[in-house]
C-alpha cells in the first residue's frame, strides 16, 4: 500500500479532479458501511478471522472510505482514489468456494510444466497424480507449492504496474490475464529446479533455507517477467504534464456538516468496538486449550504405535491448537494412520478441511463414500463417514467424523461449514440458553489405510482399530465421549 500512496503522490503533480462536496450521498455511504460493519466485528470477537468476515470488514471499510472522500472531496475526487483502495483486495484470502478449484488447477498446470520440463532434459521421472517418482525419491507437489499466493501477487504487481502507466481497460486486462501463464511457468520452473537440486545432491539440497532461496529465484525472475510485460504494453506518447479537471472551485463542508461526519465516525467506531468485546458465547471444556492427546496409548491391542512429524504447514493451514499423527501396525503388518485434530472455542469455527479437500488435492479420486455407525468395543456409537480414494492401483481407506463437544456432525453440517453464513449461525445456535455440560471444542479424527486392489479385506480391520482407538480417545477427553451423559 505504501508504494501506491507513493504512486499517488507522484501522480498528484499530473491530476487534479475537484468537486462539489456530497454530505448527504457520504453520509449514507458511512453508515451502510458501518452497519455491516458492527454485526462483522462481533462474529470478529466471537469466532476469529475466517474469510467471509474479512471480506465482510473490507467492504464496511470501503464504504466508510468511500462516504468520507466524497462528503469531504466529491465523487470526482472518489474515482481517482478508486484503484488504491480497490486493488487491496487482492490482499485478502481467498474464499474456500474458489481457492480450492483455483488451488487445485494451478497444482496440476504447475505439476505439468514441471513433468515436461524433466522429461525434456532427459531425467527419469514417473508421475503419479501430484507426486514425481525419482530415482532419488518422491517429490510431491503440495498445496503449498501450488503457486496461489505467487498467483495473488502477480495479479497485483500487473495491476499495479498497469495503473501507474495508464494502460487503460482494455491492455490492463490483457496485462493481468498475462501474469497467469507467467505464474504457472515459474513455478514449474521452481518444481523443476527442486527436482532436479534432489537428483543432484540429495534430498537435503531442497529443505530449510536451501528450499527458500533457490525456490524463490523463478518467482522474482517471473515477477520481472510479469512488470516487462507491462513495459511492452505501454504507450509510447509521454504522459501529459497535468490534466486539470474542468471546475477549479474548492468547495470545502461547513463546520456543521464536519461536526457531523466526526459525530457519525467516533459512534461507529465505537460501536465496532463494543461488538468486538462482548463476552465470548460459546464454552470450552478444556480452559488452557491442550487436551492430552498425546495420552492415547502407543499400544492398542495387538496394534504397535509410533508418533510420526505433523507438516508446520499444515498446522498453520488448519489454525488448530493441537495435533498428533500416528502410524500402528499390527502383527500381519497392516498400517493403519490417524489424525486426532483439536481446536478450542475461540479457533474452532475459523477453518474447516475433510478429506474431499486434502485428499483429491494430492491426486487422488474418491470412488466411495458413506454414512456409517462404528460401534466400538466400549460400546459407543461414532457416526462417522466412510471414504474411498483410488490413484491407480492404489486404494486409500479412510474413516472420518467431526466432533463439538458430544454433539456428531452429520454430512449436512460438513456442507454447512463452508457457507458464507456459517460463522452467523454457529453464533445463533449457542445463543440461547443450553445445558450446562454441552462443550463447543472441536475434534476431528481420520483413520487411513493404503492397499493395492479390493478393499474387502482391508476395511474390517480399519473398521477394528478405528472402535478401538475411539475408546482411548474418550478416555483422554471425556468431554468428547457420546458415553458420558451429564448428571
Amino acid at each position: 500500500m505504501g508504494a501506491f500512496w507513493v504512486a499517488q503522490h507522484i501522480a498528484s503533480s499530473r491530476v487534479v479532479s475537484v468537486s462539489k462536496p456530497g454530505l448527504s450521498c457520504g453520509l449514507i455511504l458511512i453508515v451502510l458501511g458501518f452497519i455491516t460493519a458492527v454485526p462483522s466485528s462481533f462474529a470478529l470477537g466471537q469466532v476469529g478471522p475466517r474469510h467471509v468476515l474479512m471480506w465482510m470488514l473490507y467492504g464496511s471499510v470501503l464504504g466508510i472510505l468511500a462516504g468520507m472522500i466524497v462528503a469531504n472531496f466529491g465523487w470526482r475526487c472518489l474515482i481517482r482514489f478508486a484503484f488504491p483502495m480497490l486493488v487491496v483486495i487482492l490482499a485478502l484470502p481467498i474464499p474456500g468456494r474458489f481457492n480450492v478449484p483455483i488451488q487445485t488447477s494451478l497444482q496440476g498446470a504447475t505439476t505439468t510444466t514441471a513433468y515436461w520440463a524433466l522429461k525434456l532434459t532427459g531425467y527419469e521421472v514417473i508421475r503419479e497424480g501430484f507426486v514425481f517418482r525419482l530415482p532419488s525419491g518422491d517429490l510431491g507437489v503440495v498445496e503449498a507449492c501450488s503457486g496461489i499466493k505467487a498467483f495473488k501477487a502477480y495479479l497485483a504487481a500487473a495491476a499495479f504496474a498497469s495503473w501507474y502507466f495508464r494502460l487503460g481497460l482494455f491492455r490492463g486486462a490483457l496485462a493481468v490475464s498475462l501474469s497467469i501463464p507467467v505464474v504457472i511457468l515459474a513455478n514449474g520452473l521452481r518444481v523443476f529446479e527442486m527436482a532436479v537440486l534432489q537428483e543432484s545432491f540429495g534430498r537435503e539440497a531442497t529443505q530449510g533455507w536451501k528450499h527458500e532461496v533457490f525456490g524463490g529465484i523463478p518467482i522474482l525472475l517471473g515477477l520481472g517477467i510479469v512488470i516487462g510485460i507491462v513495459w511492452i504494453l505501454r504507450s509510447k506518447r509521454p504522459l501529459p504534464d497535468s490534466i486539470v479537471a474542468q471546475d477549479q472551485s474548492v468547495q470545502k463542508v461547513s463546520v456543521g456538516a464536519e461536526r457531523i461526519l466526526a459525530g457519525v465516525l467516533l459512534l461507529g467506531f465505537a460501536l465496532c468496538g463494543l461488538a468486538i468485546i462482548q463476552p465470548s458465547v460459546a464454552r470450552t471444556a478444556v480452559p488452557d486449550g491442550n487436551p492430552p492427546l498425546e495420552s492415547i496409548p502407543l499400544k492398542i491391542g495387538t496394534w504397535e504405535g509410533e508418533e510420526l512429524p505433523v507438516d508446520p504447514d499444515i498446522l498453520k493451514e488448519l489454525s488448530c491448537n493441537k495435533a498428533i499423527f500416528r502410524r500402528y501396525r499390527n502383527s500381519l503388518g497392516f498400517e493403519t494412520f490417524v489424525w486426532a485434530i483439536y481446536w478450542s472455542t475461540a479457533k474452532g469455527v475459523k477453518g474447516y478441511h475433510h478429506p474431499d479437500v486434502c485428499m483429491p488435492a494430492r491426486g487422488q479420486e474418491i470412488v466411495m463414500k458413506e454414512q456409517v455407525d462404528i460401534v466400538s468395543k466400549g460400546g459407543r456409537t461414532i457416526p462417522a463417514t466412510y471414504r474411498e480414494f483410488e490413484k491407480g492401483r492404489e486404494r486409500n481407506l479412510v474413516y472420518y467424523w467431526t466432533q463439538e463437544g458430544k454433539e456428531f456432525w452429520t454430512p449436512e453440517d460438513e456442507q454447512a461449514a463452508f457457507h458464507m453464513s456459517f460463522p452467523f449461525r454457529w453464533i445463533a445456535r449457542r445463543s440461547g440458553p443450553r445445558p450446562a455440560d454441552v462443550a463447543d471444542d472441536r475434534l476431528v479424527v481420520m483413520m487411513a489405510t493404503r492397499t493395492w486392489g479390493s478393499a474387502t479385506s482391508a476395511r474390517p480391520i480399519l473398521t477394528g482399530i478405528t472402535g478401538e482407538l475411539a475408546d482411548e480417545l474418550y478416555r483422554v477427553c471425556p468431554w468428547a465421549d457420546p458415553k458420558v451423559t451429564s448428571p
